[in-house]
């Protein structure tokens, strides 16, 4: 039973290498929302910092629409990796039932050319089962850790850049 049993799980590989893909999307696509959003955060930050400077030279709807800008560009980032999102657990859930359709056919199967029991093959049945909702439960969250991910990576960025002055440099002009 042990070979029919690795059979049906090399087909259920395949969930997981559809869920790697989606987790592989879903943080490009979260990381380009997420720098849509920190666009439109820096137009809020420079009008509100720069209040006076703007209502003296009537920039008020100038500012405006630029961050309405950002917003729609921030938009339809999300609509990508909702897009993303849906497509990919619908392609987890597809491999999924298409595994136990497979796995309930070729245990027929082995039930009456191999004269296996009912018993084995539920057995095996109901351990690819388990592990296919378990990796089912898993996939909405790939969605968190590609924005966790992508938060890293600027995050890490930002700690290896190499600032242009150099602040323990003693040399130049002291007062």
């Amino acid at each position: 039973m042990s070979g029919d049993t690795i059979l049906i799980q090399r087909r259920n590989g395949r969930e997981v290498l559809a869920g790697g893909a989606m987790a592989m999307i879903m943080s490009k696509m979260s990381s380009l929302g997420q720098a849509a959003y920190a666009e439109a955060g820096n137009v809020v930050e420079q009008t509100v910092g720069a209040i006076r400077t703007v209502a003296s030279f009537t920039w008020e709807k100038r500012a405006i629409d630029k961050y309405s800008d950002k917003l729609q560009i921030a938009r339809k980032a999300t609509v990508k990796q909702g897009m993303a999102s849906g497509l990919g657990l619908a392609t987890i859930v597809l491999i999924v039932f298409c595994t136990y359709g497979l796995a309930i056919w070729y245990g027929s199967r082995l039930i009456i050319e191999k004269d296996y029991d009912g018993g084995q093959i539920m057995n095996v049945l109901m351990a690819i089962m388990t592990r296919g909702m378990s990796l089912g439960q898993a996939s909405p969250s790939l969605n968190a850790f590609a924005s966790g991910q992508a938060a890293a990576y600027k995050m890490f960025e930002t700690i290896k850049r190499k600032p242009k002055i150099d602040a323990s440099d003693t040399s130049g002009i002291t007062l």
